[in-house]
């Protein structure tokens, strides 16, 4: 698969489920997919926050058995909500402290650790997007 279409799979099954409100549609930058943790930010436009849709992505993530564990989280800002999918092991760094960037991460992995991490994390996105589609089939028909 091609890197662009694999660093947007994410994206595009979720907007296949239902349009989404985001300005972010990679997982990782192009040009260093090294330089921060892969993540999605969305939200679904016209479903509110907790939404049994939301409820049941949040399943589908849980249930997920692939390379890597998935974690879906909402972070709030007043009025806005936003949704994050990323890696399990990166969550509890991203929502106590927003660590998005490598560096903040070679202080708990060698950068050798690190980047394997994120090899593993890309290698895994395309079998995340096809166990979705599988249990939201009835939006892919």
């Amino acid at each position: 698969m091609n890197e662009i279409r694999n660093n947007r799979i994410i994206f595009e099954t979720l907007s296949q489920i239902r349009p989404i409100e985001t300005a972010l549609v990679s997982m990782w930058p192009l040009d260093n997919k090294y330089a921060r943790i892969p993540f999605l930010r969305f939200r679904f436009k016209d479903i509110k926050k907790g939404d049994q849709l939301y409820l049941k992505l949040e399943e589908v993530i849980s249930n997920y058995q692939g390379k890597i564990r998935w974690k879906l989280v909402v972070v709030s800002n007043e009025d806005v909500f936003n949704y994050i999918l990323l890696p399990e092991i990166f969550a509890s760094f991203f929502l106590e402290k927003r660590l998005t960037k490598k560096g903040d991460y070679l202080t708990i992995w060698t950068e050798m650790e690190y980047n394997d991490i994120i090899d593993s994390v890309i290698s895994d996105v395309q079998d995340l997007a096809n166990y979705m589609k599988q249990f939201f089939k009835v939006y892919f028909s």
